[in-house]
């Protein structure tokens, strides 16, 4: 039966049907598919929207490699699997493309505005469900998180038919079990979502007594940790240590609860977030679960120094939960609407907040009071307060407010048209209140978008569309003259000209703005490659020292040792490289290039095919085992690698100059000779086969004509 409220005597009013009903569905659909599809159709033509980073760029870089059947988990797991797994199975369906993907996700979301109307139709009534249903259908914030490569459209998804399946399924049993395993999914998407667990539970045991009730609640227990413990052992396996969903919890925490800190997503790209994502692995801390440990203890530590000033840093992180401003996470929301005007005049978390208030009043004063429903906004809105506050962090806590949103609008309707003053009254001083408290304050960083800008210069330089890539970050530069990222974007546009010098001018000026990791590398490469290899090993130190675990920083210090002739220091680069990543491609190759140098072919020929195993399409690693094969003197094993790298790479110098000395190896000099005179001929600068050629040719007795030919060539005749 629908909810009761306190009525004035007289003739009790006509029971509601349960459930929202076809006619609400569909306009709560429509609504909630006309405002995403608008989002969507003016943020295609958004680079940053187009070519996705950080976080977006992470979902998809894992979704693909699953996609193309590469189920490892990565170490450390930085995001829980769902997402990243519902989004692999999209691509498959879809050839890889992203539009259709994001068809879905719209779909998807239209689909949760429609859940939460139905859920609040049958917590409240129709009407309340209508009005509820719209709310979530005109959510701005929604709108572009569902649009985008993001997690939280389908967690919330998950979220709100785990509450329905617990509450409404018509059979306790198996609405236990299905409320437990939506939210144990929804756990693996992110794991906040245990937040809803308290209140799940309290749906669960109001069904039941007794045993009945007993057995309901161990059966939502084994079917919420169904999913997550599958989840558990393959973190496991990657890690080598118990990460129930995703690693960086304790730096999360730390981040957020540091009394000296802001609470919000303060760490930014570059110089602030090199310092503390490396700071546990500077301590010697390399397991994700031990960084988690230290970033806990940090944050524990910090908090018994300055009790004071952590309650006060809980009170601001609380007032900021509330508040109408979308404060930056990974991006600023405010970025995006700039290029969706309409967005703006969609009503925002304020109103929400504001009917919410007015909704519990309501609510509170009515019989039976929706207690789980209570219990599932605090453990959302503690969650919140309890890490970092951000747009996407918050967005969980607007389909649990919406419901109470909907009964303060349905109520006020009723109240109006019953001409009850005093009802109108104190709801909307309740709402006024709420509302005014939500514009308490606003944020100036995420008003400022430098660092938007700077990623759109990232994602249109993934594009090859380098003259506007380098626009963009000239744009950041004008929103903030100290955006290091930006110079070292304008740093790598200079690399793409070949302006070698004011390339690492603009790396040095990064560097100058803060401690960056990227900057140090592009700027070691940079002296790399202007044969300045001491230089370059100074800046790979520091770069490493920053962040021990950064691959490519790695790689290009074991290169650069290596070219200096310290093997040892080189060695030790590439295990340490392969004691976190043991499937790194690279690292094989440059342990086999070692033990070449060493003439231990043994090993050598062991590093160098498990190179090619990792990664078939490199061409480079099947002409080093090919090279081991010829100089340890095995033909057999040496020419089915050059088949592999002729393949991937014909007419490649090193391919044809292997091809050479496998003509060579079997004793067919003529045969090495012309493959050799038609590589000197088209690859004159090639230094390698020039000395073979000469070498070749000593040993047929044909030197001066060699020498001849080779003059000839250039000369230009």
């Amino acid at each position: 039966m629908p909810r009761q409220r306190n009525r004035p005597a007289g003739k009790p009013p006509k029971p509601e049907p349960r459930g929202l009903g076809l006619v609400r569905s569909i306009a709560i659909f429509s609504a909630a598919l006309a405002v995403r599809f608008a989002t969507l159709l003016s943020l295609e033509t958004v680079p940053l929207f187009r070519s996705p980073q950080l976080d977006s760029l992470e979902y998809l870089l894992r979704a693909q490699r699953i996609a193309a059947g590469d189920f490892r988990f990565p170490n450390p797991p930085a995001h829980g699997p769902g997402y990243p797994f519902l989004l692999a199975g999209l691509l498959r369906l879809f050839g890889g493309s992203l539009e259709p993907v994001r068809v879905v996700q719209v779909l998807a979301g239209a689909l949760l505005a429609v859940a939460v109307g139905a859920w609040t139709a049958r917590l409240f009534d129709r009407s309340s469900g209508l009005a509820a249903g719209v709310l979530v259908a005109l959510s701005g914030p929604l709108a572009w998180v569902e649009s985008s490569l993001y997690a939280e459209g389908l967690l919330l998804l998950l979220m709100v038919f785990a509450i329905l399946a617990a509450s409404y399924a018509p059979r306790p049993l198996a609405a236990a079990a299905a409320g437990g395993l939506l939210l144990g999914l929804a756990t693996t998407v992110r794991p906040t979502a245990l937040a809803l667990l308290p209140a799940l539970t309290l749906w669960c045991a109001a069904r039941e007594t007794g045993r009945r009730r007993t057995r309901n609640l161990a059966m939502m227990a084994g079917a919420f940790l169904l999913p997550l413990v599958p989840v558990a052992v393959a973190n496991y396996r990657a890690t080598g240590a118990f990460i129930p969903v995703q690693a960086h919890g304790g730096m999360n925490f730390y981040l957020g609860n540091s009394p000296s800190g802001t609470g919000l997503a303060s760490a930014r790209p570059g110089p602030g977030w090199d310092a503390l994502e490396g700071e546990a692995l500077r301590h010697g801390f390399t397991k994700p679960s031990d960084q988690d440990r230290y970033f806990l203890a940090k944050a524990r530590s910090e908090i018994a120094r300055e009790p004071l000033r952590y309650a006060g840093l809980l009170a601001r992180k609380a007032l900021w939960l509330v508040q109408d401003e979308e404060l930056r996470d990974t991006h600023s929301y405010r970025f995006f609407v700039s290029f969706a005007p309409f967005l703006r005049f969609l009503p925002g978390f304020g109103i929400l907040f504001a009917l919410a208030a007015a909704g519990a009043v309501v609510a509170a004063t009515s019989r039976p009071r929706p207690w789980p429903l209570f219990l599932a906004i605090a453990g959302v809105a503690a969650s919140c307060v309890l890490l970092v506050i951000g747009t996407r962090y918050r967005l969980p806590i607007v389909p649990l407010l919406a419901p109470l949103s909907g009964l303060a609008v349905a109520e006020g309707f009723r109240a109006a048209k019953r001409r009850e003053g005093r009802r109108i009254a104190s709801l909307a001083a309740a709402a006024l209140a709420a509302y005014l408290v939500s514009r308490a304050r606003t944020h100036a960083e995420s008003r400022v978008f430098a660092e938007e800008w700077s990623l759109t210069g990232d994602s249109l330089a993934q594009e090859n569309r380098l003259d506007e890539a380098e626009g963009a970050f000239r744009r950041a530069l004008q929103e903030d003259p100290g955006s290091a990222p930006a110079l070292d974007g304008i740093g790598r546009m200079r690399v793409e000209r070949g302006d070698w010098s004011e390339a690492e001018d603009a790396f040095r000026q990064s560097i100058a703005r803060g401690e960056s990791q990227r900057a140090r590398y592009h700027l070691a490469l940079i002296l790399e490659r202007r044969g300045r290899p001491e230089e370059a090993l100074a800046e790979l130190r520091k770069a490493v020292n920053l962040r021990p675990d950064d691959p490519r920083s790695l790689q290009a210090l074991g290169r650069v040792l290596l070219g200096l002739g310290h093997a040892d220091e080189a060695a030790a680069v590439y295990r340490g490289i392969l004691e976190r990543q043991p499937d790194d491609a690279q690292a094989n190759r440059g342990l086999a290039r070692i033990a070449w140098g060493r003439r231990d072919f043994r090993e050598a020929s062991a590093r160098a095919r498990r190179a090619t195993e990792l990664s078939p399409e490199d061409p480079e690693g099947w002409v080093m085992f090919a090279m081991i094969s010829l100089e340890a003197g095995d033909a057999d094993r040496a020419a089915p690698a050059l088949e592999k790298a002729a393949a991937l790479a014909p007419g490649a110098p090193p391919v044809e100059l292997a091809r050479a000395l496998l003509e060579r190896l079997r004793g067919r000099r003529d045969s090495a000779d012309a493959i050799l005179r038609a590589l000197v001929a088209r690859a004159s600068g090639y230094a390698p086969a020039g000395r073979l050629f000469l070498q070749n040719a000593r040993e047929m007795g044909r030197e001066a004509e060699a020498r001849k030919y080779l003059e000839s060539l250039s000369a230009g005749r």
